[in-house]
This record gives C-alpha cells, sequence and structure tokens, in this order.
C-alpha cells in the first residue's frame, strides 16, 4: 500500500463503485487527527484497518494518487503508517519520500510536529542527517521547545561535525523540559560534545546528572587540567549534592557519604596542586573539604595501597619548607641535602628517582652515595 503505482485504473471500471471506499478511507485518515476522544480515534483505526483490507487495486490506486494532491489525508496516511503498521526499511524509505514530496509541493502545509519529528528520525537511522536536521527544525518552528525534535536535531547536528549547534540543541532541552523522558539521552550526548568542544568542566557537570561514577574519575584524574578543575569549581553546578559509597572498592561495607560535588573536585584539585608541588593552592582546596569528608576521601591511602601513602596536608606542611630549603641553598652541599631529606620523607613517591638523582648530581655526589646505595 505504500508505493504509488503509475497504472490507470481499468478502462470502464466504473467510478462511483470503487471511489467511494477511497473516499471513506481518506476520511478514517483525517479523522486520526482530529478526534476529541480516545473512542473515537480507536474507531477510526478499526475502520482503517477494515477498509484497507476490503480495497481492490483500482481502489488503491485511487487513494495512493489522492495522497500527492491532498495533503491533510497524506499527513494522516504518514501518522497511521508510522505508529500503526510495522515499515520495514523499504517502507519508511518511501514515507520519507512522500513527506518531502508534500514538503516541496505545498510548502505552507503545517504537518504535525510529532509526525515532522517521525520523518527526521527516519531520515536519522537512514544516514541523511541533513534531511533529519531540515525536518526536526521544521518542527521546532511550529513547537518551540519540543524535546524530542531538540533531542533529533542535536543528534543529526553532531552526526555532521557541527558540534557547537549539536550542543546547544541538548542543552536547550535540558533547559526547557525538566519533565523529558530525553533528559538522560541529552545529558550523554551533552556530555560527549562539550569533551568534543574541550569544554570538559561542563563535561564533567553531565556525568555528575548522570551518576556516572568512572567517567567522573576519568575525568578528574586524567583528562581535566586544573584550570578547567577551577572553572568547574565556579560554576553553580558544583553546589550541588552527590553521594557515593565511600569504600566503593569494597563491595560488603559500603557506607553511603553525602555531599556537594565541590568537595570532591576541591580534594582532587588539592591532590593535583600537591604533586605539581604548588603547596599553598594544595593547601587552600585540600582544607576546603570538611573534615570528616577529608577523611572519608583519604581513607583508601591507608587501607587500599600497598604501601600508604602520606596524609596530603601533612605532606604539604612537611614537603614545603624542605622545597624552599633546596631553592634557597646556598651550595651544592645544601642542596643535597635538602634533596636527600625529601628522599627520604616520600621512599615510595612516583618523584622519588629524580629527587634521589637530583641529590646525587654534583659535589655531594661522592658523600651521599653510600648512605643511598
Amino acid at each position: 500500500m505504500m508505493s504509488i503505482p503509475s497504472r490507470k485504473c481499468p478502462e470502464g471500471f466504473p467510478a462511483r463503485r470503487f471511489t467511494a471506499r477511497a473516499d471513506l478511507l481518506a476520511a478514517y485518515m483525517r479523522r486520526l487527527t482530529s478526534v476529541r476522544t480516545y473512542a473515537a480515534y480507536e474507531r477510526a483505526i478499526v475502520g482503517i484497518d477494515r477498509l484497507k483490507k476490503e480495497l481492490g487495486s483500482a481502489e488503491t490506486v485511487l487513494f495512493h494518487k489522492r495522497l500527492l494532491s491532498d495533503p491533510e489525508t497524506a499527513a494522516a496516511y504518514l501518522y497511521y503508517r508510522l505508529n500503526h503498521t510495522e515499515s520495514h526499511a523499504k517502507d519508511t524509505k518511501r514515507l520519507a519520500r512522500l513527506a518531502d514530496q508534500l514538503a516541496a509541493r505545498f510548502p505552507d502545509t503545517k504537518l504535525p510536529p510529532l509526525l515532522q519529528v517521525e520523518i527526521a528520525e527516519i531520515c536519522y537511522h537512514q544516514g541523511q542527517y541533513d534531511r533529519a536536521e531540515a525536518w526536526a527544525s521544521r518542527s521546532l518552528r511550529q513547537y518551540p521547545g519540543y524535546d524530542r525534535a531538540l533531542y533529533a536535531r542535536g543528534a543529526a547536528r553532531h552526526k555532521m561535525k557541527r558540534v557547537r549547534q549539536a550542543s546547544e540543541d541538548f542543552e536547550a532541552l535540558l533547559r526547557t523540559c525538566p519533565e523529558s523522558g530525553l533528559r538522560a539521552a541529552a545529558h550523554e550526548e551533552a556530555a560527549l560534545t562539550e569533551e568534543g568542544l574541550e569544554e570538559r568542566s561542563r563535561a564533567l557537570a553531565h556525568y555528575f546528572a548522570l551518576g556516572y561514577n568512572l567517567d567522573i574519575a576519568y575525568l578528574l584524574d586524567v583528562r581535566m587540567s586544573n584550570s578547567e578543575m577551577e572553572a568547574y569549581l565556579r560554576m553553580a553546578d558544583a553546589r550541588k549534592p552527590w553521594t557515593l559509597a565511600q569504600n566503593w572498592r569494597d563491595d560488603e561495607h559500603k557506607t553511603a557519604v553525602a555531599f556537594r560535588r565541590a568537595d570532591l573536585v576541591a580534594y582532587s584539585l588539592g591532590i593535583r596542586y600537591l604533586r605539581d608541588e604548588q603547596w599553598d593552592l594544595a593547601e587552600r582546596r585540600l582544607k576546603q573539604v570538611p573534615a570528616n569528608l577529608y577523611k572519608s576521601f583519604s581513607v583508601g591511602r591507608a587501607e587500599w595501597e600497598t604501601r600508604p601513602s602520606p596524609d596530603p596536608l601533612t605532606a604539604v606542611r612537611e614537603l614545603r619548607p624542605l622545597h624552599l630549603a633546596v631553592r634557597q641553598a646556598r651550595n651544592s652541599r645544601e642542596r643535597a641535602q635538602a634533596l636527600f631529606a625529601i628522599r627520604l620523607l616520600l621512599p615510595h613517591s612516583r618523584n622519588a628517582a629524580a629527587v634521589q638523582s637530583r641529590a646525587l648530581a654534583g659535589p655531594a655526589r661522592g658523600r651521599l652515595r653510600h648512605v643511598v646505595e
């Protein structure tokens, strides 16, 4: 019933005999988009299903021809086929082509926004992303803020590498549709687009919204720069609550810990600054974390590591004067002694080998070699 045959009705066939049922089918189709009660809607569906089986080939030809001259009936037919029949790939391709023909013939005709989005989704799954964007945009012109249309257009734009515009569509959905069932999917897509734009502080906000702990950890530990983490702390999202299992690596003793997202990011950033030997910044961010949370965040350093690592704030207080002594050393002997003190304080640190190498450099090499080795 999908394609529009080119053959004409049989010569001499009584027109009135087959136009009646074609007209009735068209009337049932139009009723789908105008009924006000579900009972009337159901009756229209039953009537369409019955007449489809009764139509002969000549009547089918007539009905299909009418679709290209009657946009109201064609819109109802598209809606029926997409929502009440099982359509295969070839069928949906023909339906999308029929919609394009209608749009070209009747540019002022306004198809229902839902129907336009469904056509956009068909085009998207066929890899025709420009057509998908066009149909989703048509829907949004009639119904601004339509969540399904925003998502379809954003997805199409993302596929076409127009990442900034795609991000804007997903953000618009999240901003204007608080009850949408597409919010989780929009957060996922928005996170990917923000990462593609190297806006990792905004991507982090989306991963928090999704509760994707591994993605949060990966961004904080690997992907984000210190400046990006600082940017996130200035966002309103940082003040939102967050809950995490205290011993997430221990399935038998999980205790939920509630805190602000900013607390987790500040602790992570403090550790970053500590590794970068930016003592004042490390101390500032670590002290920003409430004492009970600071203890919870640090539990792994004593319980999960093969060799326990020092408390971060203690390390800051002890390492700061030692590094200052290195910078203020008046000769190589004083410098070697200060570097060696750092080596003794952090025997298992990732910088231990470098510190040892620096301590053994210069005139003090001979005097300290036997101590180190």
